[in-house]
């Protein structure tokens, strides 16, 4: 209950708040500090820096008064690359500088301008916070009371009679209200702008679907339902097909019954295009809302005969997995599609539906003429294990003589010990990727052996390839596989990698980390020899011919061995582990944390964790409780939710993480366990 406390939570925010005005604080010095550096070509200082000794005092113009004066009388001024760099230092001042020179009668050094304004200009998808405090002018442009008329000034291409190429794509990044202010005209036109029109849609809609629109989602949701309105844009084919796209991309829910009727249109562009935005749509759609949308999908399905509709629409049913009119509508279309296209993306949508005649659909694919289609299937196998698939894969593992990965991740999804056989023969392949497949694979089969009390031939075969596997990237998951079986035979291995000092650093880690999985008196004198003279076999921490970053790496050693004693129960080893967590530095917290979730181990790592001013220690505590025991650490978690801290944090454009949706679901599932 260390958060219930005034003063604790007090005391956190303002070490919060500290090690925030220290980072801020770094990192504007440092940007101050290469600002300076390209500000002239011959290092002297701004005119506003020069110490004013008299009117003899001459002064060097800044970068944005040369760069002034080189745009009167020039189509376009020629700048050098130094020169260049200190335009785009300057951010969003030179822009407005730009602005003021945009010229219909010149259209080729408008278009300069607007390429270089819009350069300028992206700084709008980073977050409000960060503009305040490194470029306050772009922070008044997108954010200011008087944001509109800022934005004005960059807008007035949007009045000419003939629009620069760059016009579209700069007005996305620097003026959106102006741009919205249009749509909302051309929404209500008799004679909308078609051409503009279908650029804007174009350009607004990557603009959101890359997660770059970070201000105007909203107003474009609403916007939308009236642009469908207009009888002019909807009878315009290309026109609707870009807005049609427009709407899945800016994910315009409101939009869905004015979307609905274009399923049925007359252009297959259309159609495919409908389909492709109600996916989008349908992944932030509620659940209760999706009805409609289902049975306009599925009358579509058995009525469809386009090819790119029917790859569309069966790419939407991914979405409507549960609903057995889908698995109905799709088996159907499987069985008349003529294009490959479709029957995979009938597949895709199968992986992991539970629809009845899932296992149909599957069977059907395995048996495609079309190698790709067959992969796909493989693939669904593989997502969603299906013993009615066996037969088809252990005939393919027979037939295929090179190996080929959707077929090695089937066989071990369905872990038949059949498989073995060609399992072992493909680990000759010089690829690392396909023998640590093998490797994954095989470990799913011996754990169904071990399961089923029989002799496991994939258990040998695993530690065989332990013992010869020479890749960094495949040998600590033999490792780990290893482990997670409990391989008595794996010991002396396992020893022999922990002590090698020649062995890479994340192979030998693997194998300390593992070796507390095996209690015998080899393991515990290992591990204790380990303890003892860390620096013999990791080096020591304080030698300075050690390279950069061994100090850390030693530490992480230390903590693994300490961890690796306390799950065989070693007296200590907690205190230890708790020690070496509580001196480290937050890489080797951060990495106690998760290994004590996946252990679901629990350790007053946790509550300190819950107690640091790290976020990303934070976040991989709160993740660490809610993995190990919710209930216990409900109160710490609702505590840390009413934090003064957090609610900030959270409502910022920081938070990128994901802080307070990981948080609500740990006191959710601890709330679920108090039940």
């Amino acid at each position: 209950m260390l958060r219930s406390s005034p003063d604790r939570s007090a005391a956190h925010v303002r070490r919060t708040a500290k090690r925030t005005t220290w980072l801020i604080c770094g990192v504007a010095m440092g940007l101050l500090s290469a600002r300076a550096l390209h500000a002239h070509d011959d290092g002297t200082p701004h005119s506003h820096d020069a110490p004013a000794t008299g009117p003899a005092q001459k002064t060097t113009p800044s970068a944005e008064e040369l760069f002034a004066e080189k745009l009167h009388g020039s189509d376009w001024p020629e700048l050098s690359e130094a020169q260049s760099q200190q335009l785009m230092a300057r951010g969003m001042s030179v822009a407005v500088i730009a602005a003021t020179h945009l010229n219909e009668m010149k259209q080729d050094k408008s278009t300069e301008l607007l390429r270089l304004i819009s350069q300028l200009a992206r700084s709008r998808r980073t977050q409000p916070e960060l503009l305040r405090l490194y470029d306050p002018i772009a922070y008044l442009t997108f954010y200011g009371p008087d944001a509109r008329a800022k934005q004005q000034q960059f807008a007035v291409p949007l009045m000419w009679r003939k629009w620069p190429s760059q016009t579209v794509y700069t007005m996305v990044r620097v003026a959106p209200l102006p741009l919205l202010a249009y749509l909302q005209t051309q929404a209500d036109a008799k004679m909308p702008d078609s051409d503009h029109l279908e650029e804007v849609f174009r350009e607004w809609g990557w603009w959101v679907r890359t997660g770059n629109e970070i201000q105007h989602v909203k107003e474009l949701n609403e916007i939308i339902p009236r642009l469908f309105k207009n009888a002019t844009i909807t009878t315009d084919e290309k026109l609707l097909a870009a807005l049609v796209r427009f709407t899945g991309e800016a994910h315009a829910t409101a939009a869905v019954p004015l979307l609905l009727p274009c399923l049925s249109h007359n252009s297959e562009t259309v159609r495919a295009g409908t389909a492709a935005a109600l996916l989008r749509i349908l992944r932030v759609l509620p659940a209760a809302d999706r009805s409609a949308v289902r049975d306009a999908v599925v009358d579509r399905l058995n009525n469809e005969t386009g090819t790119e509709a029917q790859t569309a629409l069966a790419a939407t049913a991914e979405i409507l997995g549960a609903e057995e009119s889908v698995g109905d509508a799709l088996l159907d279309l499987s069985s008349r599609a003529k294009s490959p296209a479709v029957r995979r993306a009938i597949l895709f949508s199968a992986a992991h539906a539970q629809w009845s005649k899932r296992d149909k659909l599957i069977l059907a694919g395995l048996a495609d003429p079309d190698p790709g289609t067959i992969a796909v299937a493989l693939q669904a196998v593989a997502a969603h294990p299906t013993p009615a698939a066996l037969p088809s894969v252990l005939e393919l593992l027979d037939s295929i003589k090179s190996a080929q990965s959707p077929l090695i991740d089937a066989a071990g999804a369905l872990a038949d010990p059949r498989a073995v056989p060609t399992l072992k023969r493909w680990l000759a392949d010089t690829n690392p990727a396909i023998r640590l497949k093998i490797a994954l694979a095989l470990e799913k089969i011996a754990a169904a052996e071990s399961a089923a009390k029989k002799s496991s031939t994939a258990a040998t075969l695993l530690l065989s390839e332990l013992n010869h596997e020479a890749s960094s990237m495949v040998v600590p998951h033999l490792i780990a596989a290893a482990a997670r079986l409990r391989l008595p035979d794996a010991e002396p291995t396992l020893i022999a990698l922990a002590v090698d000092s020649t062995a890479p650093l994340v192979v030998r880690t693997q194998a300390v980390w593992a070796l507390g999985k095996f209690d015998s008196p080899a393991v515990r004198k290992t591990l204790q020899d380990l303890q003892d003279d860390t620096k013999k076999y990791f080096g020591d921490a304080f030698d300075p011919a050690l390279p950069a970053g061994s100090p850390e790496r030693i530490e992480q050693a230390r903590l693994f061995v300490a961890l690796s004693r306390m799950q065989l129960g070693v007296p200590g080893a907690k205190q230890e582990a708790e020690a070496i967590c509580r001196r480290g530095n937050p890489t080797t917290q951060l990495t106690m944390l998760m290994v004590l979730a996946e252990l679901q181990l629990d350790h007053p790592a946790v509550r300190q964790g819950l107690n640091s001013s790290e976020f990303a220690i934070l976040l991989a505590a709160i993740k660490a409780a809610e993995a190990i025991d919710p209930q216990k650490y409900y109160a710490d978690l609702l505590a840390l939710q009413r934090a003064p801290f957090i609610a900030p944090l959270g409502a910022s454009g920081l938070n990128t993480m994901g802080l307070n949706a990981i948080l609500q679901s740990a006191i959710d599932a601890g709330q679920e366990d108090k039940k």
